[in-house]
Parts: C-alpha cells; structure tokens; sequence
C-alpha cells in the first residue's frame, strides 16, 4: 500500500500547550520510506521516486514498515542546507534521514495510534539504525521557537499528541510555524512577465560598497493593481542596470534606485540571496541607509541574537 503524507496547517505564532508536541522543521526533502528490511524505497511529496537521488539512504535496513521523514544535508556549521542537499547526486554529499512518524509497522498500519504511541513504536523500530528520530519537545513552543529565530533555523511544526496520522490531508492537528524575517531593500527594476502580468519579479538589493549588490527576485505579494501601479512608477525611472556586479538579467527592465522595498523572507542562500521573498509594501527610508551591512545576512542573525 501506497500512502500521501500528512501535511501542516500554517500557524502565525509560537505558542506552548500541554497537549501539544514541537518539533523542528528541517529545511530538506520530505520523504516517506518504505523498508521491506534490506533496502528502503523513497518517495516525495508527489509521489516522486527519490531512491536514485539519494542512494546511501535508500541502502539504509530498517525494520519493515513506513516512515515519515526528511532527507537532509548541513553545512560546515552544522546546519541545515537546502543549497547542499541540492547538490547531492551532482556531488559528493553527505545526506541523512531524520524521521518523525511512521505509518507502518511489519505490515500493520498504525494511522489510528496517537502521535506519543507511533512515537514509541518509531524509536524502538530505529534504535539499532543510523536514522536520526527528529526530537518532539512537550508543551513548549516559544521557548524552541525562540532558539530556532536566534539560530537562523527555518521553523518548527506543532502537533497534537492525541492526534492520529491523516495521510494527504493539511490537517490542524499539525501546525507549523515559518521564521519569517523582513528585509528592507532597494528595486532596481523588474523582469517581464509572460503571462500576461503587469511585470513578473521585482529585482532587489542592497546599497554596497561597489554599488547596488544583487538580492533577488520578489514576485509574490503583489495584488493585480500593485503590479499595475508599480509597473507604472518603475516606467518612469527607467535608467541602465544599477547592479554591481551584473547578475546578468537579461529579462530585466532595470530603473533608477530609488524605491525602498520591505520584504518578508525565509532565510538567505549561501549566494546572498532572499529565500522565499514576499513584498510587504514600501518603504519612506532613505535609500543611503539600505547598505548590505545594515540589513544583509550577518546583521539579520545578530539582529536575533
């Protein structure tokens, strides 16, 4: 039997509850495995085949059964890097399996058990295995949260320990939390949209010392009359590529800096650039004051700090 995995409801804030479980959501490949108990075939969200990608695991013994998991690379701090996993397959990589639930044990489905007894069931199942069982923390949210937000960490996921598995399903019984962060930076122009839209992305940076350094794209956020009336005040600045150095945009339609945006992000890549950027309106700052040492990556971790 085949099985979609459950997934989390978003959650805007941190909380604590006794009757709740905080986990930390790795920033990775979800997975579910399943082991006849010599070798472990992987499969993703989408029903993907995932066992080629990620050869040492899928060679993993575990106890027949199903789990839930994510595969995940870190870097040289020890932290998770979707940027590494990325390169796996292409490079030599070092992945490793961290579970959390399982859905099957030898055969039996066990979808009906709380989270605290498929729990149990997991950690005698890969106590002998080199599985990592992702660590559940009892009724205290925000003070995990608050370490995950000074670490840079991507977020945490709730769950209610009285809560069976719910297989495809975006249940509440699961909840997970994104650190979300904001960024204050400068346009510098927009890509063309192909579908028809006033524009597709915002190009953003920050003010450095060789000139407006590369941020990303922000394509998201924007109602249809923000893209027209953006579209419009852009056009009236068209000037010539303000990025130093190029990020060779040949899609760009670049203008004058001289609009500061706010962005709500995830986290930065090791290239400097917004994970998962959504634009939050603009901004009445100078654009002197948006420089790379004020709002870049190294001041947004000792921000948290």
């Amino acid at each position: 039997m085949t099985y979609e995995p459950m997934l989390a409801t978003p959650w805007p804030s941190p909380f604590d509850d006794p009757d709740w479980g905080f986990e930390l959501k790795w920033d990775g490949v979800r997975a579910l495995a399943y082991s006849d108990g010599t070798r472990l075939r992987l499969r993703s969200r989408n029903d993907n085949d995932l066992s080629g990608r990620y050869p040492s695991i899928a060679g993993l013994a575990l106890p027949p059964g199903v789990y839930d998991g994510e595969v995940i690379a870190v870097d040289q701090d020890g932290r998770p890097s979707f940027e590494q996993l990325a390169r796996a397959g292409r490079e030599e990589i070092d992945v490793q399996f961290v579970v959390f639930d399982v859905l099957e044990s030898d055969g039996v489905p066990v979808l009906d058990r709380t989270l605290i007894d498929r729990r149990q069931i997991l950690a005698g199942l890969i106590a002998a295995t080199p599985v990592t069982l992702n660590d559940l923390q009892i009724g205290e949210g925000l003070g995990l949260f608050s370490v995950i937000r000074d670490s840079g960490l991507e977020g945490m996921v709730a769950k209610k320990l009285e809560s069976g598995y719910e297989p495809g399903r975006r249940s509440g019984a699961w909840r997970k939390v994104l650190n979300l962060r904001t960024v204050r930076c400068v346009v510098g122009g927009y890509t063309r949209s192909e579908v028809g839209e006033a524009f597709s992305a915002l190009l953003v940076g920050l003010i450095s010392e060789t000139g407006l350094r590369y941020i990303g794209r922000v394509g998201s956020g924007f109602s249809n009359a923000d893209r027209q009336a953006i579209r419009a005040a852009i056009d009236e600045m068209v000037a010539p590529d303000p990025f130093s150095p190029d990020p060779d945009l040949p899609d760009g339609v670049f203008c004058a800096p001289h609009l500061v945006a706010h962005v709500q992000y995830r986290m930065w890549t090791a290239a400097g650039r917004l994970r998962g950027p959504v634009f939050k309106g603009f901004g009445s700052e100078p654009v002197e004051a948006i420089t790379w040492e004020a709002e870049g990556p190294d001041s947004s971790m000792s921000a948290s700090a």
